[in-house]
């Protein structure tokens, strides 16, 4: 079983699950959750598979991923859950077929496609994973997602969890979202020492390099490294 998190760390949530302005507006039902975030940087929700990249002629931009074992913290329950996101800049540099790990890059919002008014990346869930292309709303197949029904979406609020370092926030128009989009179940995670202790490194020999401080001079900085390589050691 694995639980996922929000695909941006600092979460504006601007349209929710459904909405009813929203269907007011465009014409048509909502059949995910809008989010910004100002680094604009996209990242894997949970541990998944690649299953679609590529530029739809409504869409814009999208990436399919398939995520395994997913909680549902709604109905209490675990499955396997296709996420399809759209609008983003560029194409993802992941490719079909790849595999992606919680938290890992996977692309960059943008404002592509037909029907959208501004930066930001549309999320949305669905239990079937066999026609995982087949999303919407449309009244005819576009070139890479296809007219499907919403009888197999699963709304994002039910899956996601903000976690223990990620912010949320409401950034919609009055209406546009509501509470329970915002006030997502908080998952405590582990701190990698091991990347903290890789981070430490790189700016060591950063400083060095800059300032052409002699290892063997600087006591302070190789004392602390050897403490947390200890304890990188200790955790691994």
């Amino acid at each position: 079983m694995q639980k996922i998190i929000l695909p941006v760390d600092n979460c504006g949530v601007m349209c929710g699950f459904k909405n009813t302005n929203y269907k007011t507006y465009w014409g048509f039902s909502h059949w995910g959750v809008d989010y910004y975030d100002n680094s604009l940087d996209l990242k894997a929700m949970g541990d998944g598979k690649v299953l679609m990249n590529g530029y739809d002629n409504v869409f814009g931009n999208i990436i399919i991923i398939q995520y395994n074992d997913v909680y549902n913290h709604e109905t209490k329950k675990s499955s396997d859950v296709i996420c399809r996101m759209y609008h983003l800049a560029n194409p993802s540099p992941i490719s079909v077929g790849e595999t992606v790990k919680q938290g890992q890059s996977i692309g960059v919002m943008g404002s592509t496609g037909k029907y959208s008014s501004g930066v930001h990346v549309h999320v949305e869930f669905d239990s079937d994973t066999t026609y995982y292309n087949y999303g919407g709303p449309l009244n005819a197949d576009s070139n890479l997602i296809k007219k499907g029904y919403d009888t197999s979406l699963i709304d994002p609020s039910y899956l996601l969890y903000r976690a223990d370092y990620q912010k949320i926030y409401n950034k919609g128009y009055t209406g546009w979202t509501k509470d329970y989009e915002i006030n997502l179940p908080v998952l405590e995670t582990k701190a990698d020492y091991e990347q903290m202790y890789k981070n430490l490194l790189m700016e060591y020999n950063n400083l060095v390099d800059e300032y052409g401080i002699a290892k063997d001079k600087n006591e302070n900085y190789k004392n602390a490294l050897t403490q947390i390589n200890t304890i990188v050691k200790g955790v691994l």
